[in-house]
């Protein structure tokens, strides 16, 4: 398709007539064939009709999200139907339980952490992924970017421990195996960063790959297929967590964990050198 592409009246061109012939073709490819026919929709809509970046102008965090992010997302995740993507306005459910276990009774329930997109698995109601918009697209602002990489971090290892507590005896080898997603969107550019726990107690968090969502008019023939075939590895990788994360959570043997579960998961560990304390300071008021 992109080897007729020369200008942004030929792109328009050249996605109606693959469309054209797509419809007429009943082959094995023609499901997928469409599917990236839409994805490829979504990114013609960044262009004007002089072929400028409309995704590149000034504009504001709202209206670069509903114009050209969350349109992208929806049409890639559409129709997986054991996962559901939200804009974060309820909160983050694993932040919020983290917060109850440690309030008394009395005390106000708080929202937790609100990251920008949530990603949650329809079966278990539990989150699993998560989208930063760190800013505008044409606003530099490391300290934002790095903030909302190190905040990512920090939610997904709360998603993880949570995930690890929904069940009493889930088999350990799956759960070493689980990789969690935070998708992170700073000046045009998607950096996908993934933690898990590969040993007990051992976090790895990093950076998997990065995308530059759009690019000149002119670089179109030779990037946009190279961008597709990006964000179709990340919506493989993130569906692959969703299934590792199930197979985990169903090869549990016991009953779901409560709040007061006696599991060991769930003791707060305390030094050595903090028992000696205690230990001294009781002795001392007895």
């Amino acid at each position: 398709m992109m080897n007729r592409v020369i200008d942004i009246s030929s792109f328009h061109r050249a996605i109606k007539d693959t469309s054209s012939d797509v419809r007429c073709n009943f082959d094995s490819q023609r499901k997928w064939q469409k599917k990236v026919i839409k994805i490829t929709e979504q990114f013609r809509d960044m262009y004007g009709n002089d072929g400028s970046l409309l995704i590149s102008k000034a504009q504001g965090d709202l209206n670069y999200i509903a114009k050209y992010i969350s349109p992208l997302l929806q049409k890639l995740f559409k129709h997986t139907n054991s996962i559901v993507f939200d804009w974060g306005d309820s909160g983050l459910s694993a932040s919020k339980d983290e917060e109850h276990r440690a309030q008394k009774d009395n005390e106000v329930r708080s929202r937790g952490v609100t990251p920008d997109g949530i990603f949650r698995l329809v079966e278990f109601s539990t989150d699993f992924a998560l989208v930063e918009i760190s800013g505008p697209p044409t606003i530099h602002n490391h300290h934002h970017y790095v903030g909302d990489r190190n905040k990512l971090g920090k939610s997904l290892k709360q998603i993880l421990k949570s995930i690890q507590q929904m069940v009493n005896d889930g088999d350990q080898d799956l759960y070493h195996e689980i990789k969690l997603y935070g998708i992170q969107i700073y000046l045009n550019t998607l950096h996908l960063y993934s933690l898990s726990e590969p040993e007990r107690g051992v976090y790895v968090y990093q950076e998997v790959m990065s995308i530059k969502i759009a690019c000149p008019v002119g670089l179109l023939p030779t990037s946009l297929a190279k961008i597709v075939r990006k964000f179709w590895k990340l919506k493989d990788l993130i569906l692959d967590s969703a299934n590792k994360i199930e197979l985990y959570l169903k090869s549990d043997t016991g009953a779901i964990s409560s709040d007061d579960s006696d599991d060991s998961r769930d003791t707060v560990y305390i030094s050595p050198t903090k028992k000696y304390k205690k230990q001294s300071q009781n002795a001392a008021t007895s």
